[in-house]
C-alpha cells in the first residue's frame, strides 16, 4: 500500500490554501485512501470535513450533483450506529437552511423544492420502525414549512431513489456517468470525483457492479 498519507494532506492544504488566498479560481479534488492518511499518523474523516476546518467554515454540506439531480447529505462518514445520534433536530435545521439557500444563488433554483429522506425503512412506518422521523425529523420541517421554504417529507429513502436499491441510496445509483459531489457553504463551490480511492480497483472492475433483484 502507497505511503504517501502526509503528502495528500500537504497537497490538500496547499490548495485550500491558494483558494482562500485568491490564488487559484478553483479546486478540484481527486481520489484518497483515508486509511492510508490515518496510518501515516494524521487524522482524517474526509475532505469534507478536512476543508471545512481549514476554511474556518461555520459547516459545510456534502451534496452529489448531476443535471437532474442533487442529493445532500445529513452527515458524513460516521459509522452506522453512530448517525440516529448525530442526527439532532438543531443540525437538521442547519442543513435545510444552507441547502435552502444554495439551490437559489449557486444553483439557480428560484423555488427550491427539497425532498427529506427519512432515516428509518419506510421513513419509519409510522413509529414502527423506529421513531426518529416522529421525535425529530418531522417536527423540524413543519418548523421550516412555516418560514416558507418547500419540503416534503420525510420520505422512506429505500425507495425514493430506484426501487430495486433495497437501503438508503445516492444520487449515484440514479446517475453514475454523470454524477460528481459538489460542497455547500464553503467559499465558493467545490466539485470533486464520484467516488473514493481503491487501491483494488482492478479486481473490483472484474466483479458485476449491481445486483438486480426481481
Amino acid at each position: 500500500m502507497c505511503k504517501n498519507g502526509a503528502y495528500v494532506v500537504e497537497t490538500l492544504a496547499r490548495a485550500c490554501d491558494g483558494c482562500l488566498s485568491g490564488e487559484f479560481a478553483a479546486l478540484v479534488t481527486g481520489p484518497v485512501h483515508k486509511g492510508n492518511i490515518n496510518d501515516a499518523g494524521i487524522a482524517f474523516t474526509g475532505h469534507t470535513e478536512f476543508f471545512e476546518e481549514r476554511a474556518k467554515a461555520s459547516k459545510v454540506v456534502m451534496m452529489l450533483a448531476t443535471e437532474e439531480l442533487r442529493v445532500a447529505l445529513v452527515t458524513t462518514h460516521l459509522p452506522l450506529k453512530a448517525i440516529s445520534e448525530a442526527i439532532t433536530a438543531e443540525l437538521l435545521r442547519e442543513i435545510i437552511t444552507i441547502l435552502d439557500h444554495d439551490l437559489r444563488t449557486k444553483f439557480g433554483i428560484a423555488q427550491p423544492h427539497v425532498l427529506v429522506c427519512g432515516l428509518n425503512p419506510h421513513a419509519g412506518e409510522g413509529g414502527h420502525m423506529g421513531t426518529e422521523e416522529i421525535d425529530t425529523i418531522i417536527p423540524v420541517l413543519e418548523e421550516m414549512r412555516a418560514k416558507g421554504m418547500n419540503l416534503s417529507g420525510p420520505l422512506p429513502a429505500d425507495t425514493l431513489f430506484q426501487p430495486k436499491y433495497l437501503d438508503h441510496a445516492r444520487c449515484g445509483t440514479r446517475d453514475v456517468p454523470r454524477s460528481g459531489p459538489a460542497r455547500a457553504k464553503i467559499p465558493g463551490l467545490w466539485p470533486r470525483r464520484e467516488h473514493y480511492a481503491r487501491f483494488t480497483f482492478y479486481s473490483y472492475l472484474r466483479r458485476p457492479r449491481h445486483r438486480h433483484w426481481n
